[in-house]
């Protein structure tokens, strides 16, 4: 079925990652449409989203493993649209080797509420030993990377007259009470100064498909 940008429909932002042990990394958002143009510009914000990795994640990353590419798919829209799937498979091209890949840059984001439910995390891939301060924690040049990536949606990113804007995704509860699917505007993203662990894509977790599409 044909996709045309509508205002409030919600979309999931997945990067692939592949390491040396075989596992995949899929760090993940959801971007929320603000204003059309009218047209599908799903390919393009694939496109953009594949630039922003090249330029500022790829440099931090073991030229072992690679960047499959990235997914973008429906998470809040009247019909279940097939996703837009890029394949670039570019392998990093950092000097360094891969830290444990349980190892992650996290990034918080921050909303206008309170509550549990209106705080989100974004945990990145792993990166090199390189990234790593003297401290043991992640340096600041890797930190500002991610935030420029995140922070660019934040903003948000207009493409052929259609915005996409950061935000944090609430899935349905079917309850009772039921509650409907809804998001909420990301109005700041903060990188932790320090690593985040994450079982799932690390090698002590569930070996993940490779390919991930």
């Amino acid at each position: 079925m044909a996709y045309t940008d509508a205002v409030g429909d919600v979309w999931k932002v997945t990067l692939g990652f592949s390491y040396p042990t075989g596992q995949v990394q899929e760090p993940g958002w959801h971007l929320r449409i603000t204003a059309t143009g009218g047209t599908d510009s799903r390919p393009a914000l694939a496109g953009q989203v594949d630039a922003l990795v090249q330029a500022h994640l790829i440099p931090h990353l073991d030229p072992l493993a690679s960047y499959r590419g990235c997914k973008i798919s429906p998470a809040l829209t009247p019909f279940k649209y097939s996703p837009v799937i890029t394949t670039p498979n570019t392998p990093g091209s950092s000097a360094g080797a891969s830290l444990p890949t349980q190892v992650r840059v996290v990034t918080k984001l921050v909303t206008d509420f309170v509550g549990r439910e209106f705080r989100g995390r974004v945990f990145g891939n792993t990166p090199t030993m390189l990234d790593q301060g003297t401290d043991m924690h992640p340096v600041q040049q890797l930190l500002d990377k991610w935030f420029t990536v995140l922070d660019t949606f934040r903003a948000g990113l207009i493409l052929a007259g259609t915005n996409w804007k950061l935000v944090l995704f609430h899935r349905k509860i079917v309850g009772p009470p039921a509650v409907p699917a809804s998001s909420t505007d990301v109005i700041k993203v903060v990188t932790q100064k320090k690593w985040g662990t994450q079982r799932k894509g690390g090698d002590f977790g569930r070996q993940n498909v490779s390919p991930p599409w």
